[in-house]
């Protein structure tokens, strides 16, 4: 019975072990500093007003801090992060094998936690962590183009991506006039549906939502310009989508959480 008891404890603090060395991983990257709500508030508030407001600013940090939407982020950061340690903890073989590319993927990642209070992207960026352990095929140049669409890239913008990758084209209808429903116009919009279609492409009008989603993506450069014809903006995939798409389709893989 003693026995065990020890063989009980030891395989405890073999797991608790292993998810310190999950944890480490975070704590390499700065992002388990105590405060999720610390690096928010104070990109809110330092980077702007910090030097103007003086001393005024730590109460004013103290005050957003403890609001609702401040402890809500706080909770969804600090459980995102547990969660993360705790898959990182299984992965300790590959852990080792971790090139200064794919560590500065996940340290992004991880750090784009408590920059961000959406609950998609928040997702999204604990599976990009799974999947940079496991696909590291890119250049130093390539990671850093990577870091910042990790960064920048909203939920809606990943979800788009996701859901319109098998496009070979994006379109977006700049002439399109909403007010115009002449029988003639909307003849001319269908055609021009159908041969884009035709083209396997995907057209957007500019009074659609995903349109400014699109846009989004042009600013990011994941999606960039092929030509312009007749009032149609048409954009392609970059070659550093291709590179983030594959991020996504490990997570795919591993967890079933994205689909195509």
């Amino acid at each position: 019975m003693k026995k065990h008891k020890v063989d009980e404890k030891s395989d405890k603090d073999d797991r608790a072990s292993k998810v310190d060395r999950g944890t480490s991983v975070l704590s390499a990257t700065g992002s388990l500093s105590g405060g999720a709500v610390g690096g928010l508030v104070g990109a809110l508030i330092g980077g702007p007003v910090g030097g103007i407001v003086g001393g005024s600013a730590g109460s004013l940090i103290s005050l957003l801090a403890n609001i609702p939407a401040a402890r809500r982020h706080r909770n969804r950061t600090e459980q995102a992060q547990r969660e993360i340690a705790e898959k990182l903890s299984r992965q300790e073989g590959a852990l080792e094998k971790l090139n200064d590319e794919q560590f500065k993927i996940i340290g992004e990642c991880v750090l784009a936690l408590n920059e961000t209070v959406e609950r998609e992207k928040i997702a999204y960026l604990q599976q990009i962590v799974g999947a940079a352990v496991d696909y590291g095929e890119y250049s130093s140049y390539e990671s850093i183009l990577l870091s910042r669409i990790i960064r920048d890239i909203s939920g809606e913008e990943i979800k788009f991506l996701v859901e319109n990758f098998s496009y070979a084209t994006v379109n977006i209808f700049s002439w399109h006039d909403a007010k115009d429903k002449s029988d003639k116009k909307l003849e001319e919009l269908e055609q021009l549906r159908k041969r884009i279609a035709e083209e396997n492409g995907l057209l957007l009008l500019p009074s659609d939502s995903k349109a400014l989603v699109a846009n989004g993506l042009v600013s990011l450069g994941v999606l960039v310009p092929d030509q312009l014809s007749l009032g149609v903006h048409k954009y392609k995939y970059s070659d550093i989508a291709f590179k983030l798409m594959v991020f996504l389709r490990v997570s795919n893989q591993n967890t079933g959480v994205y689909s195509e």
